[in-house]
């Protein structure tokens, strides 16, 4: 079983259990279901509601770990309280001392209407959770519209669509340079992070695309596996892609984030992506390239997509 209905306030959510990413505590959550719990506001994590009992049994969960950021659409379990942690927005878990461990439990499939009733919390008071193995199969919406193109790292290759709403510009400057060609590395100070290093772009292998401020005002702290980002500091512009857990763009010596924006998400199975990404440390500099998927209509006339 991977396929969750979560139940809050009136409305039922179809979810995934993160069994890729969390083997002992997916089984052990499996063996618990059904489970009900109360929510409630966090009061010092940002946006996220907490349950306020303690789910599953024992302490600890060995074989798994934590995720330094947290991304909206996730349920996670803080193993110090062995209580659930659901993120809607911007938030980090923690408590008014540090920041908590949150191992990622499961996520919700189409998460916009999840993320409104989970900030409706605030408002509304205790709400109860469930969660439950889905019943027969769970239908999962559409990707989104728009061009879409070719990721090869080293032998692996994935496909993303351009996000297009909001971001024209920046995509359709982005989709007329392709196909760009270069290198891939990981990253000194930002965790589980892809650097393409484009091969025309001078010693720090810039790809400057130029986005207007309205599109810089989309630009994200806390960036998602599963999403290709725009670097927009200049002598650094370019592409950047975590691949296995949410991370951020900061200076090891001084903190701080950098914010970039989310311009493709990857679409389809992107599992070799993500393990060709993990081998960059071992294995050194691949070559990364983005090429234009000539099967999409919308690629001939990036005008005529829209999400």
């Amino acid at each position: 079983m991977s396929r969750l209905e979560l139940t809050l306030r009136g409305h039922s959510f179809a979810a995934r259990l993160l069994r890729d990413r969390s083997p002992a505590l997916a089984e052990r959550l499996e063996r618990a279901l059904p489970l009900s719990v109360h929510v409630l506001q966090d009061q010092w994590s940002g946006a996220f509601v907490r349950s306020a009992e303690t789910v599953l049994s024992g302490q600890g969960v060995p074989g798994d770990e934590p995720e330094p950021y947290q991304t909206a659409g996730r349920v996670y379990l803080d193993p110090r309280t062995m209580t659930l942690a659901v993120c809607y927005g911007r938030g980090r878990l923690q408590d008014a001392y540090s920041a908590a461990p949150a191992i990622p439990l499961a996520e919700v499939l189409e998460r916009d209407d999840f993320v409104d009733v989970c900030r409706s919390i605030q408002f509304s008071g205790a709400s109860v959770l469930t969660m439950a193995a889905a019943p027969g199969g769970i239908q999962v919406g559409a990707d989104p519209a728009g061009p879409r193109f070719q990721v090869r790292l080293g032998q692996s290759v994935a496909r993303a669509v351009l996000l297009r709403e909001g971001r024209t510009a920046l995509c359709d400057r982005f989709l007329s340079m392709l196909p760009l060609a270069g290198i891939a590395t990981n990253t000194h100070s930002s965790g589980p992070l892809v650097r393409f290093w484009n091969e025309t772009g001078g010693p720090e292998g810039e790809t400057p695309l130029d986005p207007t401020d309205d599109e810089l005002r989309r630009a994200e702290a806390v960036l998602e596996p599963g999403y290709l980002y725009y670097m927009p500091k200049r002598g650094f512009r370019g592409i950047r892609i975590p691949f296995r857990d949410a991370t951020m763009m900061r200076s090891a010596i001084t903190g701080g984030g950098s914010e970039l924006v989310p311009i493709a998400r990857f679409v389809g199975d992107w599992a070799p992506f993500r393990q060709a990404a993990a081998r960059l440390r071992w294995d050194g500099a691949l070559p990364l390239s983005f090429t234009a998927d000539a099967a999409t209509d919308a690629v001939a006339d990036p005008g005529a997509a829209r999400p």
